[in-house]
């Protein structure tokens, strides 16, 4: 494989690696969350790669993710037991025009796919390619906005168990940690 493993691309979109170098990708993106865009529009990764999930006809940003290493602390009586390595997404957002946008004009209502559905998708499965040649990672670990859980779950991902740590971050108090077995 290629060092250029995120590269993905179809006839109509493409996922690649963005940074402050590329100042157009962000500046007129909206997600609707205020914090989320500040995020993105100051382009302030610190310890994170940022993902961009591009439209090629219409040249627009469909969604934006930045994503880390990071572990899953499990506790037994309040103390740590065990580490497990894990890729955490710090934020995955879909631009307003497009979150109710269907993959799959076709199919019947309840088994809809949505362009953000295969923005994910594209994100999962390169975290497996990074975990699988690169770090190991047994786990994907997001902390999700109240309104997206149901999204989160229809796409594979669970509730942290009882036993499981949730780590100390200013944007998460009002997020559910949720997690992906790789």
């Amino acid at each position: 494989r290629s060092m250029n493993l995120c590269d993905y691309t179809d006839n109509d979109f493409k996922m690649e690696v963005v940074d402050k170098t590329t100042p157009s990708i962000f500046s007129g993106f909206t997600c609707g969350n205020e914090t989320i865009d500040k995020h993105f529009q100051k382009c302030d990764f610190q310890d994170a790669v940022c993902y961009a999930y591009i439209d090629r006809k219409a040249h627009a940003t469909v969604g934006l993710a930045d994503i880390c290493c990071s572990a899953i602390n499990f506790l037994y009586d309040d103390t740590i037991v065990t580490m497990q390595p894990a890729i955490k997404i710090e934020h995955f957002a879909v631009a307003t025009d497009y979150q109710d946008a269907l993959w799959d004009k076709l199919a019947e209502e309840d088994d809809r796919f949505y362009l953000s559905d295969m923005f994910l998708c594209s994100l999962i499965n390169y975290v497996r390619i990074i975990s699988e040649m690169f770090v190991g990672a047994s786990y994907m670990i997001l902390h999700s906005v109240p309104d997206a859980q149901h999204f989160y779950k229809r796409n594979g991902f669970q509730m942290f168990s009882e036993y499981m740590k949730l780590e100390k971050n200013y944007y998460v108090n009002d997020c559910i940690p949720m997690l992906l077995q790789l």
